[in-house]
């Protein structure tokens, strides 16, 4: 896809969204936080990835 047709106007809106959060406190942009337990869990594999991928390059 194109910028001007997807990166563009979704930062648009985006920035639409945060300035009015910012203005008031409350994020009307819609989506979910993610849950704390998922993101931990894929830091801790994106982490382990990365370290045997190093491991390898080392072999």
């Amino acid at each position: 896809m194109r910028l001007d047709q997807s990166i563009v106007p979704w930062t648009s809106l985006w920035l639409f969204y945060f300035e009015d959060w910012l203005t008031d406190g409350e994020w009307r942009g819609g989506g979910e936080h993610p849950i704390h337990r998922d993101v931990e869990k894929r830091i801790s594999r994106s982490r382990l990835q990365r370290r045997h991928a190093s491991l390898r390059r080392i072999d």
